[in-house]
Order: C-alpha cells, then sequence, then structure tokens
C-alpha cells in the first residue's frame, strides 16, 4: 500500500530500518528508535486521554509532537483529547466503522484485550523490535499479551493508593511519618481526625468514575493473585463468596463510622479531590500523578502517601493496586509503521523525562532516568511499585461489569439503597445475566486467563 506514492518497504528504507532473517525469525531492527525520518504525505490520528488523570500530559502530547513533525517534515498528526465517558463508545464506533484514528489510548487489561478479539489492534510487537520493547516493564507487557502477541506499548504507569494530609494528621495527634496500615489503627485514627474537625476521607461517588480506583484498594484483599477476579467474572465462583464481596462489608463499616464526608453521593470523585486541596479532608484516594499534583499545589513536606490499610488474609492484603495505560496502533491504520515510530519517539529517554517533569507521571520504562524522581512521594511510590503493588483488579474485570454492575452497587452502598449483603447479591444476579449473554466474552476470558496463569 502506498502513503502519498511511497510504499512501505520505500518508507521503512528511508526510517533507517532493516529486516533480518536470524534462525527462521524475520526481525525489524530500529537502528535509532524513535530518531527515524518519515516520509512525507503522512497523516497521523491519535485519540488519547490522561489529561484528566495526569495533569501536565496534554501540554506534553502538544510538545512531543511538534518536535516530532520538526524532523519529519510532510508528516501531519492530528491529536484529540478524548472525554471520558466517551473513550469505550468512540473507539467502539470506529473499530466496528474501521476508520478512525491510526494510535488509541485505552486502559490496561482486559479494557484493551475487549478490542483485541474484536480485531481492532494490531500487535505492537509485530512493529517494534525486541529491543523496543525490552526496556518496558514486563508486568506492563503482559496486560495485553495474548496468544504470543504483545498489543500495546504501555505508556505511564498509574498505581492507586492514599493521600493524607500531614499537618491534618499532627493536629489530630496522629504520627505524620507512619500513618495506620491495619484496619482497627485505620478505623481508629478515622475518629481522631474526625473529632480534630476534618472529613477523614474526602469521597464522591456521583457520576461512577472513580468508584473503580476506589474498589481497587479494598476488593482482592482476600485473594492471592489477581487474576482470580477473574473466577467470579466467568462464574467459576460466586460473587457472593466473602472471598469476593467481603470488602463491601469494610465499606460499609467505613460508611456507618463516618468515614467519608455527608455529601459522598453529591459530588463527583475529582470535585471530592478538592475536599483534600481545600484542608477540609485528611484523606483522599488518588493515582500517583495526582499525588504530584497536589504536592505541587499544596507543598511537597505537607502531602503523605500511604498503602490501603490491610485487613484481609490474602496475599494481595494491603498492597497498592497498579496498572499500565496503553497506546495501541488500530488495525485499519494505513499507517501502521508509521504510527509506531512516533510511539518509539515518545519512549526515547528525553521524552520520558520530560513526561515525567510536565505530568509527574513514570514510564514503567527502563529507559526513564529514576534518579530523576524529585519528589519524596513519586520516591515511595516507584519504590512501592517494584515491592509493594499488584495488579489492579480491573485488568481482568470485565469493563460493562464495572460500569452497568459494580459501580452501582456500590453507589447505592453509599446512598444507603443497598445493604452490603444485597449488593454483593446484585452484582452476583447481574454478573449471571451478563454471561448468559456474552459467551464469547466469557470464552476469551477464560481462554486469557489460563494463558497468563
Amino acid at each position: 500500500m502506498s502513503n502519498g506514492g511511497v510504499t512501505r518497504r520505500e518508507f521503512l528504507a528511508r526510517s533507517g530500518r532493516a529486516t533480518a532473517d536470524l534462525a527462521g525469525l524475520s526481525l525489524v531492527v530500529w537502528l535509532t528508535p524513535g530518531s527515524v525520518r518519515a516520509a512525507p504525505g503522512v497523516h497521523l490520528t491519535v485519540w488519547w486521554w490522561g489529561e484528566q488523570e495526569t495533569p501536565g500530559l496534554q501540554q506534553w502530547v502538544r510538545e512531543t509532537v511538534h518536535r516530532y513533525k520538526a524532523v519529519h517534515p510532510g508528516v501531519e498528526i492530528a491529536t484529540v483529547l478524548q472525554a471520558t465517558e466517551s473513550l469505550y463508545p468512540s473507539f467502539a464506533s470506529a473499530g466496528q466503522a474501521r476508520q478512525g484514528p491510526d494510535i488509541q489510548y485505552m486502559w490496561g487489561g482486559v479494557s484493551t484485550m475487549q478490542f483485541v478479539w474484536r480485531g481492532y489492534v494490531h500487535p505492537i510487537s509485530d512493529l517494534l523490535s525486541k529491543d523496543d520493547l525490552e526496556p518496558v516493564f514486563p508486568d506492563s507487557l503482559r496486560e495485553t499479551a495474548f496468544q504470543g502477541k504483545i498489543y500495546g506499548l504501555p505508556w505511564y504507569a498509574l498505581p492507586f493508593l492514599l493521600v493524607y494530609s500531614k499537618p491534618a494528621f499532627a493536629r489530630a495527634g496522629l504520627d505524620p511519618d507512619h500513618p495506620p496500615r491495619t484496619w482497627d489503627a485505620f478505623l481508629s485514627a478515622a475518629d481522631r481526625l474526625r473529632a480534630a474537625g476534618f472529613v477523614p476521607w474526602g469521597y464522591g461517588v456521583k457520576g461512577l468514575s472513580g468508584i473503580g480506583n476506589f474498589s481497587s484498594l479494598f476488593i482482592l484483599q482476600e485473594l492471592d493473585d489477581s487474576i482470580d477476579i477473574l473466577k467470579a467474572a466467568t462464574g467459576e465462583v460466586p460473587f457472593i463468596d466473602p472471598l469476593y464481596s467481603g470488602w463491601l462489608h469494610r465499606v460499609e463499616e467505613m460508611i456507618r463510622k463516618g468515614v467519608f464526608n455527608r455529601d459522598v453521593s453529591s459530588l463527583e470523585y475529582y470535585q471530592a479531590q478538592n475536599l483534600f486541596l481545600a484542608g477540609e479532608a485528611a484523606m483522599a484516594v488518588a493515582g500517583q500523578t495526582k499525588v504530584s499534583y497536589f504536592s505541587k499545589m499544596l507543598g511537597e513536606e505537607n502531602v503523605g502517601v500511604m498503602l490501603p490499610p490491610r485487613f484481609g488474609s490474602g496475599r494481595l492484603a494491603g498492597r497498592m493496586p497498579n496498572t499500565a495505560q496503553q497506546l495501541l496502533v488500530t488495525s485499519w491504520s494505513d499507517y501502521k509503521e508509521e504510527a509506531a515510530d512516533l510511539l518509539c519517539y515518545f519512549h526515547t529517554p528525553e521524552r520520558l523525562d520530560r513526561m515525567h517533569a510536565l505530568s509527574g507521571a513514570i514510564p514503567p520504562d527502563g529507559r526513564f532516568d529514576r534518579s530523576r524522581l524529585v519528589r519524596s512521594q513519586d520516591r515511595t511510590i516507584a519504590a512501592w511499585m517494584e515491592s509493594e503493588s499488584m495488579t489492579n483488579y480491573q485488568n481482568y474485570w470485565p469493563p460493562q461489569m464495572d460500569r452497568e454492575n459494580l459501580f452501582p452497587a456500590v453507589q447505592s452502598l453509599f446512598a444507603g439503597a443497598l445493604s452490603a449483603d444485597r449488593a454483593a447479591g446484585q452484582v452476583d444476579e447481574f454478573l449471571n445475566r451478563w454471561r448468559d449473554s456474552n459467551v464469547d466474552m466469557v470464552e476469551e476470558l477464560t481462554t486469557w486467563a489460563s494463558e497468563t496463569r
């Protein structure tokens, strides 16, 4: 196929790549990743998301595209920042029509794989060499591995944790350098914070956004492996089993004890985080990139980070959920190699350093120099990513069963419309109906799980 009068073979030659056959394998060898010169007449469209959770990323995207185009004259790149609610449906519609972006942002794990199984995504491992992919953290690459191929190129890591106000802890008589680690200590700390005049935990469930971030702190605490959550999705174990739904009782306990703000059902997730910024709330759930933002706004010395309070008996109890946000090359793109070249440029050391400087995001890539982590919170989180993290449950939980099932149940629990037991039963019933009408999806999840374990 021609790209503005230039064949793929010509493009690759101009780009400085060579193809070599070694031991029967065809390997694409990048001579200088991300620095190749693309041919004129290339039009790339990038649909992305992330500014919402990673403030500063938009400036990085704008700057990176400008710099790339400066050394690749004739290459046109259109970037479109997607709204949160339209990320899934827009890409689903594009996939059905087989037209739209050349590069698509998507959350990791099954959020990406559902589109892989529909044939919307071209394997990135067919476009990039082993040398290109080797520096990327293996756990992040495994999020989109299927049948010997890797489909997504991880962009930035997104661990979730609790952020807390050190001044609020000190005023409540708590040790600002040693936040609570056990469940009883956490509830006791919440009591003292409330007595000192603070909302212990500022949170909001209106609009559903952020419920996954919140749930990820608790849902896996009785399990030994994140992928085991798939057993409840595929019907191997009912969701009402306490191993899978017992955490809802912990949420119910927190609500009963007044851990959250009274208007938790009236505020959206990001609105509620403003309670923390305003000094009204002592804690909030946040992604790592938002922690950097809080640190900038409130002062590094005033912001602490803490792991989820531990209550479960599984190996994942008290661990930090983590995932990698992915960039995908679409199967219908006329410019797959060119799209891969742009993604390689994203992963050059200079661009990775700049992304962290502008947004605070930590790339899951060995080409990023971690000595550039300046803030103490980022250094702590980076260390936890190696020793205290686990794969986020959402990497294995069907996305439809979040927004259409689990999230509304948690929302109703906060509103007092459902007890923990009734919320678990509602989720279980919905899962049963979903499995009956999504037999192919269940089989794909089961196959994927068998490969991943």
